[in-house]
């Protein structure tokens, strides 16, 4: 009797560390993938980011001309009496 509790015992315990050294690896696994993850979404970001500024630069560009193509048709116009 004490030499199946014994091996009940052994049985449960390998089983138990079997699932530790799963979820060990599991949970490894996890850490990577979402290193990955945030990697990937700190890449995504900063080129949205960088197009955004792009086109706000861009755009204040072209208003800043137009405003000055307006200003110089405004001193352009000749008046006659």
């Amino acid at each position: 009797m004490l030499e199946q509790k014994e091996k009940a015992i052994q049985e449960g315990l390998k089983a138990k560390m079997e699932n530790y050294q799963e979820d060990v690896a599991e949970e490894l696994i996890q850490k990577a993938l979402n290193l990955d993850v945030n990697e990937e979404i700190n890449r995504r970001y900063q080129v949205a980011r960088r197009h955004i500024e792009e086109s706000s630069q861009l755009e204040s560009a072209r208003s800043n001309l137009t405003a000055s193509q307006e200003k110089t048709a405004r001193q352009k116009k000749v008046q006659f009496h």
